[in-house]
């Protein structure tokens, strides 16, 4: 169990790394003129892929806690109204939707939100390289 939370966290890491030099390049990190420009476009990247990245994992933990339940009832009340033949049991009472929801396993989010804070903590120390370049 250890080892896949250790996996999951290595993947996101190496997939915001990926995003955070894709959108390097795109900012033209490797066509910059001088040394400030070229650490403001890794800066941009490696900012915006943690900050992804963080979003993401923080979206995640909020759904874990419960918050869209109350949509996700309300629209599989509301299609079954409308197909009649699509659920073959009642979803009972927002309460007990709840309640099995709850006794449900739900993931974490820490595969995300670590990878997150760790790439836009990159991208902070390299905004603060980059003010004492370009002062």
């Amino acid at each position: 169990m250890q080892n896949n939370k250790h996996r999951a966290m290595i993947i996101s890491a190496v997939i915001g790394l990926c995003m955070a030099v894709l959108i390097s390049v795109a900012r033209g990190a490797f066509s910059a003129g001088t040394t400030a420009d070229r650490i403001l476009a890794f800066c941009d990247g490696f900012s915006v892929s943690g900050v992804l990245l963080l979003c993401f994992g923080i979206m995640i933990w909020i759904s874990n806690e419960g918050f869209f339940d109350v949509l996700s009832y309300a629209a599989q009340k509301g299609l079954h109204h409308l197909i009649p033949g699509r659920a073959s049991e009642d979803l009972g009472s927002f309460y007990d939707y709840k309640t099995s929801k709850a006794n449900g396993k739900r993931a974490g989010s820490a595969f995300l939100v670590v990878p997150g804070i760790v790439i836009l903590a990159l991208g902070l120390i390299l905004m603060g390289i980059w003010y004492s370049f370009s002062s």
